[in-house]
């Protein structure tokens, strides 16, 4: 579903500000 890859790239978006 759209919703699991929204879900993965906000987790990859907030990785990558954290880093």
């Amino acid at each position: 579903m759209a919703v699991d890859s929204m879900a993965a790239l906000g987790r990859n978006v907030l990785l990558g500000l954290k880093i």
